[in-house]
């Protein structure tokens, strides 16, 4: 028969143990993100991640088009009755080796899009300070900054195929490699990634390589660090939509 005393110890034992159990389970920690497209040589660290479930204040939005958060929380981008083009910035910079993943749908063909990473004004001055400038022109950002560009979406505001992607170096849009084709042509969502890595720059759509190269610093210095940014251009309402945006800092393993 238990007595009292044992009883006390049986739930005295008890109670460390659930206490115990508890704390193991509130130390475990919860899974990594992990990115859709594997670097060798990296382990990728989530540094920032947008839904667009909530606003765009990890943004800033240049040009007189429309950068709108959907009802299925995702964001769109909108080229106005002008046709000019606009651009969608990061606040923050990103430096060293990282990578840009992001997924992007064209449900028309009438414009092209483009991705930027490493953005910095090419006079030093500060990015915000400067944003009044930029008027969603592609001269904006080829001329007066410096960065890696790489289209993704080819096609004229007329309906016109410009064939393959390019990937660029600005200031001067020079030529640092081209792909045959156009990567994202159906009206679908693709998985983009865009690493860099030390002066390598490789780029992928839905795991597919379609960059690979070395920026040997032959048109200007290998750049380190910056703004990221996706551009559009095209016809008036051309629209880009993309969502899950993450950028991932990529460490040697």
């Amino acid at each position: 028969m238990l007595t009292a005393k044992k009883l006390f110890h049986l739930h005295r034992y008890a109670l460390i143990l659930i206490l115990a159990l508890t704390a193991v389970t509130g130390c475990q920690r919860a899974p990594r993100v992990q990115p859709e497209t594997e670097i060798p040589g990296y382990a990728a660290e989530l540094v920032f991640e947008d839904n667009f479930d909530k606003d765009l204040s990890h943004w800033t939005i240049e040009g007189p088009g429309q950068a709108i958060i959907t009802e299925d929380q995702r964001l769109q981008l909108l080229e106005d009755s002008l046709g000019q083009g606009m651009a969608l910035w990061s606040k923050s910079i990103y430096d060293g080796s990282f990578m840009l993943e992001c997924e992007i749908d064209f449900p028309s063909s009438d414009g092209t899009m483009a991705l930027f990473i490493c953005s910095v004004p090419t006079d030093g001055s500060n990015w915000a300070d400067a944003a009044a400038d930029r008027s969603g022109a592609l001269a904006d950002y080829i001329e007066t900054i410096n960065s890696y560009q790489v289209d993704v979406h080819c096609y004229t505001p007329e309906g016109v195929h410009d064939a393959g992607s390019k990937l660029r170096k600005n200031q001067g849009h020079y030529m640092l490699g081209r792909s045959t084709t156009d990567p994202c042509k159906a009206n679908r969502f693709y998985l983009i990634n865009f690493a860099k890595t030390g002066n390598r720059l490789q780029f992928f759509v839905d795991n597919e390589k379609i960059h690979d190269l070395r920026d040997r610093g032959g048109f200007s210095p290998v750049l380190k660090e910056g703004h990221i940014g996706l551009w559009i251009h095209g016809a008036p309402g051309f629209t880009a939509f993309i969502d899950n945006i993450r950028v991932f800092k990529l460490n040697p393993r």
